[in-house]
């Protein structure tokens, strides 16, 4: 590695704000400003400007993690300038101070580190992955889900809510493959140790299939209310860790979802909220759950307005353990998961064995009081709306 790379060298990239890169708040086309995800991928560019020059031909560098904290909003049309500075040579590891301008003001800063890896070898190990299709573990049959995705490698079983087009929304089916899932998990905790869930499409999940509920048939809608909250509790109770990777919406029941995981992270423009009041009935399962993992007030504040909540905010409030850019969301969990992996295994055993002795008993009085709104006028409005 070029000795030239040390504290203090800097790299600068300059950029015009166009549409493609700026978000519209509020449905307001009046208030699009530039995005986060894009102001951190100038940044990391301008750390890879700055490292580019001192590189052998052999080699390149790769992002390895990004913290930054976006501070004051762009307007499109306005040049945006990141600068990044190397603070820290560690091996082959870089770290880097990186911030952003506008015109007026500092609008983002933070920290970056980067890994110099071989172009060559970084290309094998690629060309492996690619042909190497690991089976599934004897015992675990997963392969008729068409709801769910599964991978697996080595004791870790990624699974993908497949149902992109919908935004992941949970409906009969998927409910279905999760109880045989984790059937199929509780009856092999030997072969599968960490489990990541995450959803295709760029969201986790949008919630339950509001289409499917019939509020005519209120003794089927309170079963089905009593079922997902079993499910939910199920997931809790898992002999696996398991690890929510959450991106875009994750709402309604995505959020007891992703609730009910061990571990959440998510990426920059995850949101995620409980806007059942808005449909005129309150979050109908998984109360405890949320309760547990939000506080008691978060959840109300939540469910009572039904605003959504960014992952600046989530993280904050230690629901999230990590915020990342989108194109390390799967990366990040990855390395959670191998973490966890490399964990003793009777301990991390034991762990979830106490977890369940002092996380019991389903919440049947959300669902009931579900039904009770399924009876008034507004509720019933609403489930006609996604039925048409």
């Amino acid at each position: 590695m070029n000795s030239k790379i040390k504290a203090g060298v800097r790299g600068m990239l300059s950029a015009l704000v166009g549409p493609e890169q700026t978000i519209t708040l509020g449905g307001n086309p009046a208030a699009s400003v530039y995005s986060t995800p894009s102001m951190i991928h100038l940044m990391e560019h301008a750390a890879r400007e700055a490292l580019q020059p001192l590189l052998n031909p052999e080699e390149e560098s790769v992002g390895v993690d990004v913290e930054v904290a976006h501070v004051a909003a762009t307007p499109p049309g306005t040049r945006v300038t990141a600068t990044a500075i190397i603070t820290k040579v560690s091996g082959k590891i870089i770290s880097f101070d990186v911030s952003a301008r506008d015109q007026w003001e500092e609008i983002g800063k933070g920290t970056h580190r980067r890994a110099i890896i071989k172009t060559d070898s970084f290309a094998h190990r690629i060309a492996e992955h690619k042909n190497h299709q690991p089976l599934m573990p004897r015992g675990l049959d997963l392969s008729d889900l068409r709801m769910l995705k599964t991978r697996y490698r080595d004791r870790l079983l990624h699974v993908e809510l497949n149902r992109p087009d919908k935004k992941n929304a949970i409906n009969i089916q998927m409910i279905s493959e999760l109880e045989f899932l984790c059937s199929s998990l509780e009856e092999n905790d030997e072969q599968v140790g960490v489990v990541v869930f995450t959803g295709k499409g760029g969201n986790f999940s949008a919630g339950d299939d509001v289409a499917e509920l019939d509020a005519e048939n209120l003794t089927a809608m309170e079963d089905l209310s009593l079922r997902r909250g079993n499910l939910y509790r199920r997931i809790t109770g898992l002999p696996q860790a398991t690890v929510a990777a959450l991106e875009g919406l994750a709402v309604g029941g995505g959020m007891v979802f992703a609730s009910a995981c061990d571990i959440r992270l998510g990426t920059y423009d995850l949101r995620c909220g409980l806007p059942e009041v808005k449909l005129g009935w309150p979050p109908n399962y998984g109360w405890q759950i949320l309760q547990k993992t939000l506080g008691r007030s978060k959840l109300l504040d939540l469910s009572l307005t039904g605003e959504f909540m960014d992952s600046n905010a989530a993280k904050s409030m230690g629901w999230l353990r990590n915020v990342v850019p989108s194109s390390q969301l799967i990366p990040k969990s990855s390395e959670i998961a191998e973490r966890i992996l490399n964990q003793p295994e009777e301990a991390i055993k034991a762990i979830k064995t106490l977890n369940r002795i002092y996380d019991n008993g389903v919440d049947r009085q959300a669902g009931q009081q579900f039904i009770k709104c399924l009876e008034r006028g507004q509720a019933r409005e609403s489930i006609n709306r996604f039925r048409k």
